[in-house]
Parts: structure tokens; sequence; C-alpha cells
């Protein structure tokens, strides 16, 4: 053998030693898989890879599927479209040299955002006594951008939206003591909206912050005791009227519409003394009383009223006349009645007027009336009771 056919078989022996070796030397794996952006439809993904590759291969799986290849790129990054909202993906990457192939990378997961937003979570409504707020929190589940709508109302009342945020809590300032509020909440993006939570609800159980007033007694009789207030609210429930009498205990008069400042006490008893208390209240919640204390003062009996008679009737109205004979007296009071009907006042006069016209009365309908002369100390007797029907309507 020439010296240099010995040296051509050295240098081919190393040249398949070498590459015996490299195929048997495992290539890099790619690192650090992770997602560059992601939205409804679109993944982007990138890794490093820090040796030469010719090229990276991409493999998918969904959630419970097996992985299949869905790309090869010659660059580090890759981007996915055409999937589906809310689903969760998987992703795994090899490099490639050749024939050689690296190992998997470890998988990464992948969720797609909401095309429709998912509903919150509400959690109880918190009321805050010293602010006299009702504070809403709520969970939001969602990975994109999503703002809050707020919905609200009363018991008996529409809903209405009456807040759009951005966060995941809400504050209102507006609310009534003493009234139940009742709130949904929903996420919308863009034109999509979630399905509204479920409703959450919450009592403002705290005082009203004010008074009943200028509680008085117009008029004190032997037989009645005028009650009159004043109140600043005028979008209150009604007035409790409670009475008290000295050694007993309070008991509940009745209860007046928010509108009334005004009640007659008709159950009182000569020379007694009463403590009243009226009390406006909104749902579950009451204001600060007012307070008086009455004396009833004996009962001075003024004399009857004279010649009670009806002297003119037409179809719609019949007129009424009488006299009376003491000085002692400041008005007169007319009740009416029909057969279906008990009495109810219908008018209060001055001490001076005699007759009185009663209009506006339905044909052909039997009427009764009574009347009774009063001062400041109590009444005369009812007088007699006298009786017409009024005329046919021949239009």
């Amino acid at each position: 053998m020439g010296k240099y056919t010995f040296i051509f078989f050295v240098i081919l022996f190393i040249i398949i030693f070498l590459c015996s070796c490299s195929s048997t030397v495992k290539m890099l794996i790619p690192q650090n898989l992770k997602t560059e952006y992601v939205d409804e439809t679109t993944v982007k993904i990138r890794w490093d890879y820090f040796a030469r590759s010719d090229s990276f291969e991409i493999q998918r799986k969904k959630d419970g599927g097996t992985f299949e290849t869905v790309g090869e790129v010659e660059g580090k990054e890759f981007e996915d479209t055409g999937l589906n909202p809310d689903e969760i993906y998987y992703y795994r990457v090899r490099a490639i040299k050749g024939i050689r192939k690296s190992d998997w990378s470890y998988p990464l997961e992948i969720r797609t955002l909401e095309r429709v937003p998912h509903v919150p979570i509400v959690e109880d409504p918190e009321l805050d006594r010293v602010e006299r707020k009702i504070k809403l929190k709520w969970k939001n589940t969602n990975r994109s951008n999503v703002r809050f709508e707020i919905m609200k109302w009363l018991d008996g009342d529409e809903p209405s939206i009456v807040e759009n945020v951005d966060g995941e809590e809400f504050e209102d300032g507006n609310i009534l003591e003493g009234l139940t509020y009742h709130y949904r909440i929903r996420a919308r993006k863009g034109d999509y909206v979630s399905e509204w939570s479920d409703q959450v609800s919450i009592t403002v159980d705290i005082p009203i912050p004010y008074s009943v007033i200028n509680l008085s007694a117009d008029r004190v009789m032997p037989t009645e005791v005028h009650l009159a207030w004043d109140c600043e609210l005028n979008d209150l429930d009604g007035f409790e009227i409670w009475r008290k009498e000295e050694g007993k205990d309070w008991i509940l008069l009745a209860k007046v519409p928010g509108n009334s400042k005004s009640f007659v006490d008709n159950e009182v008893e000569q020379e007694k003394f009463y403590t009243y208390r009226v009390v406006g209240y909104r749902g579950v919640s009451k204001m600060n009383p007012g307070i008086l204390n009455i004396k009833v003062p004996p009962k001075i009996v003024l004399p009857d009223v004279e010649d009670f008679e009806i002297t003119d009737v037409t179809n719609y109205s019949i007129h009424l006349t009488w006299n009376y004979g003491s000085d002692e007296h400041e008005g007169f009071e007319i009740q009416r009645r029909t057969n279906d009907t008990d009495f109810v006042r219908i008018a209060i006069l001055g001490k001076d007027v005699k007759h009185y016209e009663d209009v506006d009365l339905k044909p052909s309908t039997r009427y009764y009336y009574r009347m009774r002369a009063f001062n400041g100390d109590g009444y005369s007797e009812w007088s007699v009771v006298v009786t017409t029907v009024t005329l046919e309507d021949t239009r």
C-alpha cells in the first residue's frame, strides 16, 4: 500500500466516524413556548431555539383530542387562524434539520377568547349604613375586555339599566330608606352581551333622617281630638298615629297615606290625659316621631238644632234650612247618607248660616240628612233625620 493510499483511507475513516457520531447526537428541543397573541379565532405563539435548524413543525390538539400537524415554519413563531371562540387548544413544537428531528416541546395550553361574554358572578350586596350606599361586587370570568351593565328596580316597577361600568364593583347612592332594591348584572363586549346574572336584593333598613314636625291639636273637644302635622318629605308610604294613656302601653290608632297631614281621634274620653305620637314611614324604615300631650275637656251640651227641614228639591240638588236659638256655638256640621252608604260629613258651616244647598246629586235617588251644632267644647245632639228623593231626570 502506497503512502497516499494510506492517507486516503485514514481520511475516509474519520469522515465516516464523524458522520456516524453526528447522527446519534440529539437535537435541542425548542424552549420557552409562549403565547404572543390570542383573540376569538386566532392564536400566535413564539419559542426560543439555541441551535441550527432548517424548520419547525407545529402540532395542535383540542382539549381531549389528539395532536395533529397544523404547520411548518422556518422562523420561531407561528400564527393559527380559524379557531373556535372560547375553546382550549394545546400546541407543541419540534425542530427539524435534514432528516433529523428533535423531541417535542412541552405542550402550551391556550384558550381562545370568548365572543359572547360570560355571566358575572354577583356577590350578596352590602349596605353601608354610614355612607348610606348599596355596594355591589361581582367576579369577572371573561378574558376579553368587557363592560358591565347594572339593572335596578323596586317591587312593582319595571327594571331599567342604571349604570355601565368597567370594573367589578358598583356603589349606588341613589336609594331611599325602607325600600328593597333588586339588581342584575351582565357583561357587554361590543354588540355581544351575556345573560343577566341571578337577582340579588337588599333592604335599606336604616332610619329616615327626618322628623314629623309641628304636631299640634287643631281642635280638642270632649268627643274628638283633631291632630295636624307637617313633614319635609313627600315620598313616604304613610304615617302611623299612636296614642298612650297614663299607665298603659302605646296603641296604634291608624295608618294614613303619606300625603295626609291630619287625623281625627273620635275615641277619646272626657277629662283624660293622652299622649300622641305620629311617625312617618317608608317600607321598613321610620323617621323620628312628633309627640304631643293633650287633655280632653268635659263635654258641654249645646242646644239641639231646630226646624231642620228640606225646603226645595230638584233633579240634582236639595235645599236645607234650620233655626238655632243659642249663641254658644261656633258652627254647624251636616252629614248625608243614601240607602247604600253610611252618614258622611258633607259640610262645616259658620255660626250664622241658616241654610245649605247640596248640589251635584243623582236624579231619582233618596238622600238622608242630619246636622248638629258645635263649639270648642263639643257638639249638640244630632238633629232629626230628614229625607227626600231627587226628581226624575226628564232630559
